[in-house]
C-alpha cells in the first residue's frame, strides 16, 4: 500500500472522503505527518519491517490505517461514538502489529531419549 493508498483510506475511515473523491492537499498533509508519527513510534518499538518511504506491507495496513485514522480524529470532526470505535481499533491493531512481529522460540536442539 502506498502512501497516498493509506492517506485516502484514513480519510474514508474518518468519513471525510467518499471513495470517488481525492484528499485536498490540507488533508493529505496532516495525514501524511501523522503516519510519519506513527511509522516513527512503530519503528522505535521494533513493530515495522519496511522503510518510512517504501511501500506498507498488506498484511500490516490495515492496522496502520486504524492507528493513524485514531491519532488523526482530533483534527477532524469526528463524533463521540465513532470515536470510541477508532480507539478500539487502535488497540486492537497494536496488539496485531505486536503479535506478527513476535517469532515464537522454536529450539533447534535434537530432543534428548533417555
Amino acid at each position: 500500500m502506498t502512501r497516498a493508498d493509506l492517506i485516502k483510506r484514513v480519510l474514508q475511515k474518518l468519513r471525510e472522503l467518499e471513495f470517488d473523491e481525492g484528499p485536498s492537499s490540507d488533508e493529505s498533509a496532516i495525514i501524511g505527518a501523522k503516519y510519519d508519527e506513527v511509522y516513527a513510534e512503530l519503528n522505535e518499538r521494533g513493530l515495522v519491517n519496511w522503510s518510512a518511504s517504501g511501500e506498507i506491507p498488506l498484511t500490516h495496513s490495515q492496522s496502520v490505517i486504524a492507528i493513524v485514522a485514531s491519532r488523526s480524529s482530533d483534527d477532524f470532526f469526528v463524533d463521540e461514538p465513532r470515536l470510541q470505535r477508532l480507539v478500539f481499533e487502535e488497540r486492537t491493531a497494536e496488539k496485531k502489529l505486536r503479535q506478527m512481529e513476535h517469532i515464537p522460540y522454536v529450539s533447534t536442539d535434537e530432543p534428548v531419549y533417555y
